[in-house]
């Protein structure tokens, strides 16, 4: 179920990152003459709306329900994902009227900045909204017919996870911090994940001013140096967690080893006891009788006791 979950963020992220591609450059397609003001505005709703359900599917995949218990109702849900609404709309609302200002004046430097504002308003929105409908545990759901007997469970009880898979994942999508949901470090993983979209911001500004041959102001330059910078630094990060992870220096946060590192489980069966073998510690016990070492009472209940055994 674990690694139905990640495939699902991962795909989910993915899409997001295309929509979020779009958002930025429609209003660059008007500006050049590519698009209309009508296909601008249906594209970039379009674009919201899916980054924003794509930013919260993922969410839900890479994160676990809100820690506290008295969060855990359809209440706090409702309202953690209204919040992120808010942010996602309020987001939007604010920066398309500047983005459509630039637009008439024909300024990139404001288009570029208020498109990636509402990108990143609706990705925030949309991984606020996911994080609150965590709050439901559809897993744990039981009838009121039948008593649930709760067994407390160790910290380090969880799924295993295959280091092949981590090592793959830290290679091919490190920049996302994918191996990071995967072996359980989710704030890690979301920092990550910050990174490359960082990267992606710090690239499409630095496209965009090269083809069209604009200047970047200082105070431009520093915000993309340290947008790249962030980036550089987690994919950095993420190379050394594929290192980590191939000479067992990175572990899966629940404790337990890897599924290749898994002790094998050897069930020991006890043979049962045949007729001849009750028959002879019977006859043991009836020398003993004789003997005088077992008393009557003592052979009598050793005598049932091992014919209640075949």
């Amino acid at each position: 179920m674990q690694g139905k979950k990640i495939l699902f963020g991962i795909i989910a992220l993915a899409l997001a990152m295309v929509f979020a591609f779009m958002f930025v450059l429609a209003p660059i397609d008007v500006i050049a003459g590519r698009i209309t003001f009508g296909d601008y505005y249906s594209k970039t709703t379009l674009s919201a709306v899916v980054l924003f359900i794509c930013s919260a599917v993922a969410s839900c995949c890479f994160f676990n329900r809100v820690g506290k218990k008295a969060l855990h109702s359809t209440a706090a849900a409702i309202i953690i994902g209204l919040i992120g609404l808010v942010v996602a709309v309020g987001g939007n609302f604010i920066m398309g009227r500047n983005v459509t200002d630039s637009i008439a004046i024909l300024s990139m430097t404001g288009v570029i900045k208020g498109a990636v504002v509402s990108v990143v308003s609706t990705l925030i929105g949309g991984f606020v909204a996911g994080f609150g409908m965590t709050a439901f545990d559809f897993g744990n759901r039981t009838t009121k017919k039948e008593p649930v007997h709760v067994v407390p469970q160790n910290v380090s009880d969880g799924a295993y996870v295959s280091k092949a898979v981590g090592a793959i994942l830290a290679f091919l999508l490190g920049g996302w911090g994918v191996h990071r949901y995967y072996l359980g470090y989710k704030k890690q993983g979301a920092i990550q994940t910050c990174g490359f979209v960082s990267l992606i911001i710090a690239y499409t500004y630095y496209m965009t001013n090269f083809i069209y041959g604009r200047a970047s102001t200082l105070v431009e330059v520093i915000f993309v140096l340290l947008f790249l910078l962030y980036g550089v630094v987690t994919s950095v990060w993420a190379f050394v967690d594929f290192i980590r992870i191939l000479t067992g220096g990175l572990q899966p946060a629940n404790g337990k080893v890897y599924s290749e590192n898994r002790p094998q489980q050897v069930q020991i069966v006890q043979p049962k006891e045949t007729a001849s073998d009750t028959a002879d510690a019977i006859a043991k016990l009836a020398k003993l009788h004789e003997q005088g070492i077992l008393t009557d009472e003592e052979f009598q209940k050793k005598k049932a006791e091992l014919l209640a055994k075949m």
